[in-house]
């Protein structure tokens, strides 16, 4: 595998991370706590710096800035937002600012965005330029309950214990903090969180292995398992890590097709006004609507014939469509849905950018954009009549999404339902700091999983993905004893020595659906255990759920030393045909074991780069 040297802007982010972690080193020395009782706060602190960076992204949106425009006294507030001299003349420029400005400081419109609403005087900037004097830990404190006060689904969760915390120390760490630039690119943010986790996990011992995997590891699990949307299940989840590296995979492959899904382009959020073809210029909406309905391409000839009359679900679209400063290719007034035909034109850079600032308008009005690909009309029609179907009839978010069902968005927020349970109360929250850092939201429960289902979990998953603890003893096997048999957590009986680990891998087993994949982390022990642990193991892979198996080495995780096994579970493989011995194969088997083949190849193409080049470091 060749060794690809890190970018620039991935340095500068390594030295930032650094930098961090020393000005934070010294907050801890001044403050004589223990690591595991400073970890929190200062997380709390970094989580506060990026959710003003996306407040202010939020704000600035709002206020109808392209970019946040602080005041010169860096407090931000109402003066970042425009004069009514600025945004037009008369009574209607005021209305319109008058609208804007309430919907301003309106913690909805931040909230229905997975933006947190910062009020004022909770917000990093301000803090920032608190007086000489000023108790810094009571202000933040202050901050941190006002943030949970505006924003209810974060309640319990930021931390307060700011005032044991020497103010000058502290004061200079928001001054360190400060310097991380609000124009990171990508998950720069993210990053800097997990690498504060990761070397909390480090210096915690064998505590830190409770609320953090390496990435390297998770980011296997995850790859190999291609969540691209459905239900999460992670109940054992520490710090979130399973449902942060989802998201990124999705995020990662917004512009791929997922298996059996549509080929849209990605629309963006977001010109030219309406189009020019033919070397004709039109002079009017109304006469250029009329020459492009007299001069379609091919595609779009071949795609009217297939929509006009009501033939697409009964709905009635029109051609070469007026809507606002815009033609649209198709649209259908019922249902607010533009239908655009794309040619090679419209992959450069630059129409890109066209085309999303058009869509961004377009969605602004409540329009749904989909584009194709000319030759999908051709080729793949049905492709279309799909993606308009699950457009028309959408499936609720997370009942029954397996591959192929929906169109995908490539947004995280759409395409995942998250699920988390979790038995230490500070890692709770360290997930939910940690989702929110990515702008995620996920349903994270505290309970002791071995006791509680509090998902009520049985058959209702898509995925699982776990790292629980190993080898746990002393599990009260009694209070369990309801939850044995079919359609139950343990299907496959209890085990009868003093060892959770069957536990667990029947949770897992029991929380999927009939098409639903797992992975998970199982200490190497639970491989070639005896005994009933051995019935449980040899039930299921009568079951043919189990997929495949991954040794992995030693040293791969920060706390322990000992190798460990990477499992994988596939229950879509219990609903094919059992292996019969045929002198001949039927074309059916034919085809399973190729897909099986290019399936195992990209598993130990993955294992390959895990064992040779893949990094533990977050």
């Amino acid at each position: 595998m060749q060794w690809i040297a890190p970018t620039e802007k991935d340095l500068a982010t390594d030295t930032l991370e650094k930098r961090l972690w020393a000005a934070a080193n010294q907050l801890w020395a001044g403050a004589g706590l223990k690591q595991s009782d400073y970890s929190e706060p200062i997380l709390g602190l970094i989580f506060l710096r990026f959710a003003e960076v996306r407040f202010n992204a939020r704000r600035a949106v709002l206020s109808g800035h392209p970019s946040p425009q602080p005041s010169p006294s860096g407090r931000g507030g109402d003066s970042e937002l425009p004069s009514p001299s600025g945004r037009g003349a008369g009574d209607e420029g005021a209305a319109r600012l008058s609208r804007r400005g309430s919907r301003v400081d309106d913690p909805a419109s931040y909230i229905e965005q997975n933006v947190l609403y910062l009020p004022a005087g909770a917000r990093f900037a301000e803090l920032l330029q608190l007086p000489e004097g000023t108790d810094i830990g009571k202000a933040v404190n202050e901050a941190m309950k006002a943030i949970e006060r505006d924003n209810p689904h974060m309640a319990g969760v930021l931390p307060k214990g700011y005032q044991v915390f020497d103010s000058l120390l502290l004061s200079n760490l928001l001054k360190t903090l400060s310097t991380i630039p609000a124009d990171l690119e990508g998950d720069a943010f993210g990053k800097i969180y997990e690498y504060f986790l990761g070397t909390f996990a480090m210096s915690e011992g064998q505590k830190g292995g409770e609320f953090f995997t390496p990435t390297s590891i998770v980011r296997f699990l995850v790859e190999v398992l291609e969540p691209f949307h459905g239900r999460i299940l992670d109940p054992a989840c520490g710090s979130g890590g399973m449902f942060v590296q989802s998201a990124r995979f999705v995020k990662a492959h917004q512009t791929a097709r997922p298996p059996s899904s549509p080929a849209l382009l990605p629309g963006g959020e977001g010109s030219v006004a309406g189009h020019y073809r033919g070397g004709f210029d039109f002079a009017g909406m109304k006469e250029r609507a009329r020459e492009l309905r007299q001069k379609q391409t091919p595609a779009e000839e071949a795609l009217w014939q297939m929509l006009r009359d009501r033939q697409c679900l009964d709905l009635k679209f029109r051609r070469q469509h007026q809507f606002g400063g815009y033609i649209l290719d198709f649209y259908c007034a019922e249902k607010k849905l533009a239908v655009e035909l794309d040619g090679a034109p419209h992959a450069t850079e630059a129409r890109k950018k066209v085309d999303a600032k058009r869509d961004a308008y377009l969605k602004s009005q409540g329009v749904t954009v989909l584009r194709f690909e000319n030759h999908l009309v051709f080729d793949a029609p049905e492709q279309i009549f799909t993606a308009i179907a699950n457009h028309i009839l959408p499936l609720p978010l997370g009942e029954g999404r397996g591959e192929g069902a929906g169109s995908y968005s490539g947004d995280p927020a759409r395409e995942l339902s998250l699920h988390g349970q979790e038995r230490v109360d500070g890692n709770v929250r360290l997930a939910r700091m940690n989702l929110a850092v990515h702008g995620l939201e996920g349903d994270i429960k505290h309970g002791n999983t071995y006791y509680e289902d509090l998902h009520s979990t049985v058959g209702k998953f898509d995925f699982v993905c776990a790292n629980p603890p190993f080898n746990v003893s002393q599990v009260d096997k009694e209070r369990l004893s309801a939850e044995v048999g079919t359609g139950r957590r343990y299907p496959f009986g209890l085990p009868r020595t003093d060892n959770a680990n069957y536990l667990w891998i029947q949770d897992f087993y029991s929380a999927l659906n009939d098409t639903g994949r797992a992975g998970f982390v199982m200490a190497n022990s639970a491989s070639d255990a005896r005994a009933s642990e051995q019935e449980i193991r040899q039930k299921l892979i009568q079951s043919r759920a189990v997929d495949v198996m991954v040794a992995v080495g030693p040293n791969m995780f920060y706390t322990v030393t000992l190798p460990c096994t990477l499992w994988f579970f596939d229950k879509s493989k219990a609903a094919s045909p059992s292996r019969t011995p045929s002198p001949q194969p039927s074309q059916w088997e034919r085809e399973q074991y190729r897909a099986k083949q290019s399936r195992h190849s990209l598993v130990h193409r993955r294992t390959a780069y895990l064992s040779t080049g893949g990094s533990c470091s977050s």
